[in-house]
């Protein structure tokens, strides 16, 4: 598995095709149906550190970083996180 993003979203997939696939999954609607590009997509690399604040009942109290390699062992196939929400 590896790490992908479009600087907004960030998902563990295992190439630009699964990508893809899990995004669709995660929004319910198609990159057709939204106008997405897979073109706006890249993979992370490897030793990069990505941060991730965890939302609990009171709020953001916490971050982890790990290298993108790290989570991409760490989690399972899915969306990983957003700068969204």
């Amino acid at each position: 598995m590896k790490v992908f993003t479009n600087d907004v979203d960030t998902v563990v997939a295992e190439d630009l095709a699964d990508v893809q696939l899990v995004v669709e999954a995660k929004y319910g609607s198609t990159f057709e149906q939204e106008g997405w590009s897979i073109d706006d997509w890249g993979e992370v690399p490897c030793d990069q550190p990505i941060t991730i604040r965890n939302m609990h009942d009171r709020g953001w109290d916490d971050k982890e970083t790990r290298t993108a390699a790290e989570w991409a062992a760490k989690e399972d196939r899915g969306f990983l996180c957003s700068t969204e929400w």
